[in-house]
Parts: C-alpha cells; structure tokens; sequence
C-alpha cells in the first residue's frame, strides 16, 4: 500500500503576517468596498492623512467620469471613419475638456460639482506598517453616477466640441477681413486658447491660423487721411 507523504513547510511568523494593521477606521468595513455597483463609481484614495486621501478619492471619481465619457465617445465614433485620428487622442482632449475652465470651453457643472455632499457613503481606515509604523489613509467613496448623467456629459462635450470647432473656423475665415490691430490681438488670444485645448488635427489648424494672423502685422500701412495747419490724420490699413 502506498503512503501518501505530506511535507509541511513552516515559514516565520513574521512573514505570514500582514505588514500592515488597521490602526483606526471610521466604523464596519461595507459590503461594497473595493467592490462594482450599477450606477455607482466606487474608488478609493490614498493619503498621509484622511483629508490627502479624501481628496484624493474624490479626484479619482472626477477620472473615473471622464474615462466613462471617454470610452462611451470612442465606442459611438469608430463607426465614423473621419473621427479616427481623433479617438487616438480622446482620453487626453476628454480630460482638457473636463480641467478646462477658461472661457473657451466653460466648466461642465456636473465634473465641476464633484463633492462629498453627493457622495452616497464613504469609508476610511488608518493602516500602520507594522515594522516602521508609518501611518497611510484610505478613503473609500461610493459615488451615484447613473447611464442618463453619462449620456447628458456625452451629449455636452459633443455640444462643445461643436461650438469649439465652429469658433476655429470662424476666425481662420476672418483674417481676411481684419480691420484693427485690436481684432488681430483679439483673434491670435482665442487661437491660442484653442491650440492649447485641442490635440487632434485642429491643433496645427489654430498654430497655422496665429502665424496668418501675426504676418497681418507686416502688411500694417499708415495712410495719410486728411491734413491741416497743426493736425494730421491717419488711418491703419491692412
């Protein structure tokens, strides 16, 4: 009869150990933590202290939406051939478009509004190692982010990069009718704006649009109007 021989190995205790307790927490650990929830961002942020890893969380919720945006746009434009080169670059333009407060995109209130009061519930506990009793936080946040608020942020950031796109095109079609310098100023600050916000195609369209407008300052002529005894008028002329 053969004999079934079992080896056990006995490692330190030390090394079965956990190098980390919970050191405090802000009561039960929930059900839901670490876990996936419908209609729910559920993350957790890290920190020295409870505030860092509030934050922290709450700026991982911020990322989590613009990822949803950004893979719900991808999954509906692939299936336009002419958005291609732009997919390559949408988590990048989606997070511009979200950190973008300037006036020419204009804050999108739900990312905007991202706060503790909507959080539905939250969890933290302190860790301490336990051999250099170095102190860590973890925030826990579960967070209500239902299908019809992705859609109405999709439905947004198609809205704006519409008007966006309209903006550029408008203002490379006017450098042909420029008529003060205040409007060439005015023109290269907005393409500017734009150079910095998009990252596809549009991009060089704006640089090449500020070079078209700057070259208008090498055309500038002063053209004598009208003239009397002790007075001269001018008039600029492109």
């Amino acid at each position: 009869m053969k004999k079934l021989i079992c080896i056990f190995f006995v490692l330190p205790f030390f090394a079965c150990m956990s190098q980390t307790r919970v050191a405090d927490n802000s009561g039960r650990k929930p059900a839901w933590v670490n876990g996936l929830e419908k209609d729910y961002i559920i993350v957790v942020g890290t920190g020295a202290s409870v505030q860092d890893a509030q934050r922290n969380a709450l700026n991982m919720v911020r990322e989590s939406i613009v990822n949803a945006v950004a893979q719900n746009i991808r999954a509906t434009s692939e299936l336009n051939i002419e958005e291609a080169g732009f997919n390559n670059n949408i988590s990048v333009y989606l997070e511009r478009f979200a950190t973008n407060i300037t006036s020419a995109s204009g804050p999108v209130p739900y990312l905007q509004g991202i706060t503790l009061a909507k959080v539905d519930e939250f969890y933290w506990e302190k860790l301490q190692d336990r051999n250099t009793r170095a102190e860590t936080y973890h925030y826990h946040i579960k967070y209500p982010f239902p299908n019809i608020e992705l859609q109405k942020l999709v439905m947004d950031f198609r809205i704006r990069d519409r008007e966006l796109t309209e903006q550029l095109e408008n203002i490379l079609a006017g450098v042909d009718d420029i008529s003060s310098i205040e409007d060439i100023e005015k023109s290269i600050g907005e393409l500017h704006i734009l150079a910095d916000y998009f990252v596809d195609a549009r991009k060089d369209k704006a640089r090449l649009g500020i070079t078209r407008y700057r070259n208008l300052y090498n055309t500038i002529e002063l053209v004598e109007q009208d003239s009397r005894p002790g007075e001269l008028k001018y008039a600029v002329r492109f």
